[in-house]
């Protein structure tokens, strides 16, 4: 038998005999705060650190050996001064893992931030809040986005450790969401959708670092919603109907008093020779009454 593939699996038959522990020496850090880890792995083990910021990026990555008895104890780095790129201030997450065995893996979260005590070093305590975002009424079968925002001492929480929806059914039967997306820095989602009518209740519990926060929502899931689309759509479709035959009544109307008016133009244009005739024919006739006025008046002046 090959002698590599045994030392192999003595490594691995004693690495599971071992537990990765990790310790920092403060939770809240400020600049110029020194990151110091400490710690008990797997003997003469290589550690691989890895440090990420609170937009979930890595910033910083080292080894840090451990001795015979698997102790461990190493300054990471000094805190330096906040800045919009690597060291924002927010949440941070360490990650420990073992060279010898990929699975043993410890993490710790600590928060950076410019601390408003003279020594620096007292704790701020830690504050765990969310918000949940979600529809108050929706459809049967119509899936929706449940939205929840988390938030660490008002910072957008990036790699939180646990997020739990559960969901009330009219029927006091309940299901559990556990499959939340991270979408943006603090923000996950997880869709939904019901085939049952009536009130929901939702509830949304987040963990990290020791602390807990929930938050509560209702959903009314309405089958009549469907119902009533069709009648809007059948009062529209008759609405359409009325206008479009208002508008043909109007343009026949329209087309009848156009007529009207023509045959009235036509009325007045046929009686304009007669009227001349007319005239030529009662002109004499006034002139005969003239003279005969007169010649009355004449006669009644000489009689006087």
């Amino acid at each position: 038998m090959p002698k590599y593939p045994l030392i192999f699996l003595l490594l691995l038959l004693v690495s599971k005999s071992y537990a990765l522990e990790l310790e920092l020496n403060q939770k809240v850090y400020a600049p110029n705060d020194k990151l110091v880890i400490f710690g008990k792995a797997i003997p003469n083990d290589s550690l691989i650190l890895e440090l990420f910021n609170p937009t979930g990026n890595l910033i910083y990555r080292t080894q840090i050996d451990t001795n015979s008895n698997g102790e461990f104890a190493d300054i990471v780095l000094i805190w330096p001064e906040p800045d919009e790129e690597k060291f924002r201030i927010g949440t941070y997450t360490l990650v420990l893992t073992s060279s010898i065995n990929r699975e043993f893996k410890a993490s710790e979260v600590m928060i950076y931030q410019i601390q408003q005590s003279t020594d620096g070093k007292e704790e701020i305590p830690n504050k765990l809040s969310l918000e949940l975002s979600l529809p108050s009424i929706i459809e049967v079968k119509e899936e929706i986005p449940i939205i929840v925002y988390v938030t660490l001492n008002d910072t957008p929480l990036v790699g939180v450790e646990s997020i739990i929806g559960q969901v009330k059914y009219p029927n006091t039967d309940t299901t559990t969401l556990e499959n939340f997306i991270s979408t943006d820095e603090g923000l996950y989602e997880v869709k939904f959708s019901s085939n049952m009518e009536g009130y929901h209740s939702v509830v949304v519990k987040v963990k990290h670092g020791g602390l807990i926060a929930s938050k509560v929502a209702v959903i009314k899931v309405n089958k009549i919603m469907e119902p009533i689309n069709k009648s809007v759509e059948m009062l529209r479709e008759d609405m359409n109907k009325r206008i479009d035959i208002l508008d043909e009544r109007l343009s026949n109307n329209t087309l009848n008093i156009k007529k009207e008016i023509e045959s009235t133009n036509e009325s007045i244009k046929s009686i304009s020779p007669s009227i001349g005739q007319l005239t030529s024919l009662l002109l004499p006739i006034i002139g005969m009454i003239a003279v005969i006025v007169a010649l009355q008046a004449t006669i009644l002046a000489k009689r006087q």
